[in-house]
């Protein structure tokens, strides 16, 4: 309604100022960027995803048992490396093969249940306009703007080189990020898996374990992360 009515309402609140009332508030008008990508940086921190895995997770991922191990887990889709020497195609493979489990344990279970149940229970309020190929995805939002000048509901995944990337900056600059560490620097989920191999180490874990967390095949990998 402040959209159609703009013109005449803005003399007396424009949007920003109607957009911090709702923060001070604590609602939010939209389950947009804003909303959605704060949350996916909390499962890759809980988890250490990265942003490929959390772009391909789908809404029944995680299993509170596994049907062999009896274990909380979360099944994601892990992408092939490629470079500029190796393409991603070089290697031929099964697609089944991309399917990789996470096992949690730990406090870290009821938090990811908890974060669980908000992702799904906002999402449920736009999925049925998502497109077929999304419907599915466990991260999605609106992308208000595109949704504007469409005049329909526009539903996008996470894109780390589109809203994903718009999204990071905004939130260094909002944050005061960029005062505090400069304007070169780079914040993006990717950032989580270290932190979370960091916060093992710290915590007493074995360089097996952050292997283990981290899904390395090699654990000359696992110990490039660490210092």
């Amino acid at each position: 309604d402040f959209q159609k009515r703009r013109g005449a309402l803005s003399r007396i609140c424009s949007m920003g100022r109607l957009l911090k009332l709702f923060v001070r508030w604590g609602v939010w008008p939209t389950i947009d960027d804003r909303l959605m990508l704060p949350l996916a940086v909390e499962m890759a921190m809980l988890t250490g995803l990265n942003v490929e895995a959390l772009r391909f997770l789908d809404v029944d991922s995680f299993e509170l048992e596994h049907r062999l191990t009896g274990q909380p887990v979360i099944t994601y889709r892990k992408k092939r490396s490629g470079s500029a020497k190796r393409s991603e195609n070089r290697e031929l493979h099964l697609p089944i093969l991309e399917l990789e489990e996470l096992y949690l344990n730990g406090p870290v279970v009821e938090k990811i249940i908890r974060l669980l149940g908000l992702i799904l229970a906002l999402t449920s309020k736009i999925r049925a306009d998502a497109p077929p190929e999304l419907a599915r995805r466990l991260f999605i939002f609106e992308d208000v703007e595109l949704s504007r000048k469409t005049g329909t509901r526009v539903v996008v995944p996470i894109e780390p080189a589109g809203k994903t990337a718009t999204w990071y900056s905004r939130f260094c600059r909002e944050e005061g990020l960029y005062e505090v560490f400069g304007e070169e620097f780079n914040f993006n989920m990717s950032r989580c898996r270290p932190t979370l191999a960091t916060n093992m180490v710290l915590g007493g874990a074995s360089l097996f374990q952050v292997q283990a967390a981290l899904g390395h095949e090699s654990i000359q990998t696992t110990a490039t992360y660490l210092d």
